[in-house]
């Protein structure tokens, strides 16, 4: 019978610390940057919106039928969100997508959506909403929509790891404001023809808008407009309007709905600077300053812009 070695304490020693040396030895693995939270999702429900002002549902159902709606959580009180989907009533130039959000201090704001459209078929967008009145503020939402699922999914800037959708986080640094900053000296194609800079309206109170054809806010505050324009413009006043839109579509549009302002394209520059919620309406003074900067139209517009271009005219005198 052969009697079994006895193992030897210093050879394990060894083999121990060579695998202990060996694993100290490997490279440090690299830390993975952080991973996006994945995105909330909802469905699409057809009945009444709830939570949208009677005003704001008159506009949709004269433009759109068949609307369907999702409220998007937000994780805040007092921060309401909902996405609406409609089709267009005839032969209407209306946005078929919309967001409406209200601000905790109440102010409604509703916006066309422009998504685009991956090879996927998914349409997706990058909002940013602003979350007060002075627009000093935004939240960062990315959308993406499966039409034929009535499925909208959803994700906000403050979303973690783990988190589903995450939460509706302000974003202080929104570039999009200009309240008390110089205006950017933005050039634009004109719908008649030639270039317009806003550098070179220095000297003028300038009036601007940021519009679309799609957007029935935008189109409702138009006949107030229309009407500072014949009490300004003869005073030196210079208004101007920047279309979201393609020179055709607005040719189209304007026979049916006049609007006075000089017409020229806002295109994917001044979305970068002007931001992709309309109507958006400043007022900058003749030193090339942002005085007046407000996201959100109604039929009122009009009478909020008059006593400040009236201020500034009459500090020329």
């Amino acid at each position: 019978m052969t009697t079994p070695k006895r193992s030897n304490p210093l050879a394990w020693l060894i083999i121990v610390l060579s695998a202990t040396l060996w694993a100290g030895a490997a490279p440090t693995p690299t830390p993975q940057a952080p991973q996006p939270a994945p995105f909330g999702a909802v469905f699409l429900h057809t009945c009444v919106p709830p939570a949208l002002p009677a005003p704001v549902l008159k506009g949709l159902e004269k433009h759109l039928e068949n609307v369907e709606y999702a409220v998007i959580p937000t994780g805040k009180p007092g921060f309401y969100v909902a996405f609406y989907r409609g089709e267009p009533v005839g032969d209407q130039h209306f946005a078929s997508k919309w967001i409406w959000h209200r601000q905790p201090s109440g102010l409604g704001i509703l916006s066309s959506v422009p998504f685009k459209k991956g090879s996927d078929g998914m349409l997706t967008v990058n909002l940013k909403l602003s979350v007060d009145v002075t627009n000093t503020a935004a939240a960062p939402l990315e959308l993406q929509f499966l039409p034929q699922h009535h499925l909208l999914l959803y994700r906000w800037s403050g979303a973690s790891q783990g988190q589903i959708g995450g939460t509706l986080t302000v974003d202080q640094y929104h570039r999009e404001t200009r309240m008390g900053e110089p205006v950017p000296d933005f050039t634009a194609a004109r719908l008649n023809g030639g270039l317009v800079s806003l550098g070179g309206l220095r000297g003028h109170v300038l009036v601007l808008n940021s519009w679309a054809t799609s957007c029935t806010p935008c189109v409702e505050e138009i006949p107030g407009l229309n009407k500072l324009v014949d009490k300004f413009s003869k005073r030196g006043v210079v208004f101007l309007a920047l279309a979201n839109n393609s020179k055709q579509q607005l040719r189209d549009f304007l026979p049916s709905h006049p609007f006075e302002y000089q017409q020229a394209l806002l295109g994917e520059h001044g979305m970068e600077i002007f931001g992709n919620a309309f109507p958006r309406n400043l007022i900058v003074d003749p030193h090339g300053t942002v005085v007046y900067d407000f996201t959100g139209g109604s039929p009122k517009t009009a009478s909020r812009l008059e006593p400040v271009i009236e201020k500034l005219l009459a500090k020329g005198k």
